[in-house]
């Protein structure tokens, strides 16, 4: 989660602490990466090249635009058949930077995290079967491993 967030936290909610999170290291989030793309089967190319197939093969979530609604993180998560573990990863950049969260925090601050118009993320768990897309124009899209 970029610094800057957290300091628009902070001045915005004066004695609340920020949400809590752990950036994953280089070698935490590469072995992540590898995991997941040996879970996704068939595609084959860079991370970035898998990520746009695995986006095109997601199942927007039509009844979803948060340019236009704020849905709750667990609603989304309903919506979509899925049912998260307790750590949840966010996205930022093809797999570069990733950032673990517990569940319920994520939750509670998901748009103190995920910026409208500016951020296109994706969120995962550590079954790694599933990819929920959440983009910058506010459409949700989720693809689930078969």
């Amino acid at each position: 989660m970029q610094s800057f967030k957290i300091d628009n936290f902070v001045r915005e909610n004066p004695g609340v602490p920020p949400p809590r999170f752990h950036s994953l290291t280089d070698s935490e989030g590469s072995a992540l990466v590898e995991r997941l793309l040996a879970n996704v089967g068939p595609p084959q190319g860079t991370t970035q090249e898998v990520m746009r197939w695995l986006s095109e093969q997601a199942t927007p979530l039509t009844e979803v635009d948060l340019d236009q609604y704020e849905v709750a993180l667990p609603e989304l998560l309903r919506r979509a058949g899925i049912k998260p573990c307790p750590v949840l990863y966010v996205q930022w950049s093809a797999l570069r930077d990733i950032d673990r969260f517990e569940s319920e925090e994520l939750a509670r601050h998901f748009y103190d995290v995920w910026y409208p118009s500016a951020d296109d993320i994706e969120i995962f768990d550590d079954t790694l079967a599933w990819l929920m897309f959440v983009r910058h124009y506010g459409g949700v899209a989720v693809w689930q491993a078969h």
